[in-house]
């Protein structure tokens, strides 16, 4: 699994009005493909017909990539505090805060 970044492009009046990109979700999905389906299924946001979504891995984010996608997690999605999850691989808490959706995969930095 890896966490990518889902940028809508394209401006729109009723949406994103100029603005050519915008980074509207955060998901975890295994491929490109599975990632952008995953974010249309949200729902949380419109994609009007001059509008396409690009999704683009968490790695490969550039430092105001990063910053808009960091952005959209703190106004969108539930931050679970340190320690309230656990290590898939070792059991070990949390060190920091993290997003819900990151939980259910979570491993610690020594087993990454």
């Amino acid at each position: 699994m890896a966490t990518y970044a889902i940028f809508r492009h394209g401006s729109n009046a009723n949406n994103q009005p100029r603005t050519e990109t915008l980074c509207v979700a955060v998901v975890e999905a295994t491929t490109r493909a599975k990632a952008t389906a995953a974010a249309e299924a949200e729902e949380s946001f419109s994609c009007y017909v001059n509008q396409h979504l690009e999704a683009i891995p968490w790695s490969r984010l550039n430092a105001e990539q990063r910053e808009e996608a960091d952005e959209v997690i703190r106004e969108n999605y539930e931050l679970l505090p340190a320690g309230a999850v656990s290590c898939l691989l070792c059991g070990a808490d949390s060190t920091a805060e993290m997003p819900a959706y990151r939980a259910p995969n979570y491993l610690c930095e020594s087993c990454r």
